[in-house]
């Protein structure tokens, strides 16, 4: 008997059962996004975005968990989180309008522009309304000129001044190019000397595109600085550095090589190589933080003891408003003598910058930049016999007017004080210039 109570529960007590068991499943299976959702919809996106994370073994694949996910990373500029989410919506819900077009957006947020255009493209395919159709068409316009903007390309510039410097050699023993530590008192050269100057610089700029992250970049710059009478002043300099850039959603980073030569007199004085290396994130839209780092060999063709190995390093602050925009660094470098019996010319150098710039029109704009710096000789000075520390600073205003978008006219005045433990390094500089770039 008891074996065919067991038949009839199996057949038919069991089929009974079933469906009210599969229901209770299916009900424990059913997703429950209002908590993300109503996080969203209040803006507390950080908290959404880890409402979603939680929830990601569970449910990666569902495509409203996807969409909901995907709106949320974009509001913390997590795009390629987003494009993950998005691109699985669109392969299990290909009609859905909303995922599609925020993968077009994403993607933008990408530099991934093939793919944004596509994405856009097969929008316009969709039965649409005029205005929406219109909005899209704008978009695949936009993204184009952005397309172009980063594809290889090649930009110049070329910039003349002319101004006016009230100190060109820094006082005793101390120009803008270091000339060492020589015993020159009775030198006439040695004082205080203002000249007028006349400048011409040009500016290379070569960018290669080679995918969405990734550009190799290069930079030129050549620059011949002319006095009217302290000729023994006029120098030209060459300056170049190519760098990998890898850029990503918030943060970007580069490396590469450097190298420079000047000229003082008409003869060699200094030749530069190294390497650089910076990293920039951007936690908001308008705020980045910023770090860079330097190692220069520095040889100088006229006196070995001027020889040196540099290290640098400075990290910054940076915050961008529609009309205005400032800027926060601080550094440290090491400038350290080849030769053993020159470290009186081996240094430490911290620094403190401020950068600001105001957009009074929209083509004009002026600007702010002061720099103060903290110098420490490590060794005694051998023409002096005592140690040698200093205060340096230098303030600048400028004003820069843009004729259109390929001429430039600007002007600044700046103020130099160097305060030396030495009296015969302190200085006092004023210069002021007027000059016209052109962009081609």
């Amino acid at each position: 008997m008891k074996f065919v109570r067991k038949i009839v529960v199996i057949l038919f007590v069991q089929p009974l059962l079933l469906p009210s068991i599969s229901v209770a499943q299916e009900a424990s299976q059913t997703p429950d996004f209002s908590e993300l959702s109503q996080s969203y919809q209040a803006k507390n996106y950080t908290v959404a975005f880890n409402i979603a994370q939680n929830l990601f073994e569970q449910w990666a694949g569902e495509p409203r968990y996807d969409y909901l996910y995907a709106k949320t990373a974009i509001k913390l500029q997590k795009y390629d989180e987003a494009v993950f989410a998005l691109e699985r919506v669109v392969v299990n819900w290909p009609t859905h309008f909303g995922a599609r077009y925020l993968l077009g957006i994403a993607y933008t947020k990408q530099h991934n522009f093939e793919k944004a255009i596509n994405t856009f493209n097969q929008l316009l395919t969709q039965p649409l309304e005029q205005e929406t159709q219109a909005k899209i068409d704008s978009l695949i316009a936009s993204i184009d000129k952005q397309k172009q903007a980063v594809q290889n390309k090649v930009e110049s510039k070329l910039y003349l001044k002319a101004g006016h410097d009230s100190n060109v050699n820094s006082g005793a023993m101390d120009d803008r190019v270091i000339i060492g530590n020589l015993p020159v008192l009775l030198d006439p050269k040695s004082v205080q000397q203002a000249d007028s100057y006349q400048q011409a610089n040009y500016a290379l700029a070569a960018n290669w595109h080679i995918d969405q992250y990734q550009n190799v970049r290069a930079r030129l710059h050549l620059a011949g600085h002319r006095h009217n009478e302290q000729s023994e002043f006029d120098r030209n300099q060459l300056a170049m550095n190519v760098s990998i850039e890898n850029r990503h959603a918030r943060f970007s980073y580069a490396y590469g090589a450097k190298m420079g030569v000047m000229t003082l007199d008409s003869r060699t004085y200094q030749k530069d190589i190294g390497g650089m290396a910076n990293v920039h994130y951007y936690p908001l839209s308008h705020v980045g933080i910023l770090f860079n780092a330097n190692v220069i060999k520095q040889s100088n063709e006229r006196d070995d003891d001027l020889s040196s190995l540099v290290y640098s390093a400075n990290a910054g602050v940076s915050y961008l408003r529609p009309r205005w925009s400032i800027r926060v660094l601080a550094g440290f470098s090491s400038q350290q003598a080849d030769n053993e019996d020159a470290q009186y010319y081996s240094r430490t150098n911290t620094q403190l910058a401020l950068s600001y710039l105001y957009k009074l029109t929209h083509t004009v704009v002026a600007s702010f930049n002061c720099d103060y710096k903290d110098i420490n000789y490590e060794d005694i000075n051998p023409v002096f016999l005592q140690s040698r520390d200093e205060q340096l600073v230098t303030a600048q205003l400028g004003l820069s007017y843009y004729l259109s978008d390929t001429w430039q006219v600007n002007t600044a005045l700046s103020y130099t004080e160097k305060d030396s433990s030495i009296t015969l390094y302190s200085y006092q500089r004023k210069e002021w210039h007027l000059g016209v770039a052109y962009a081609f």
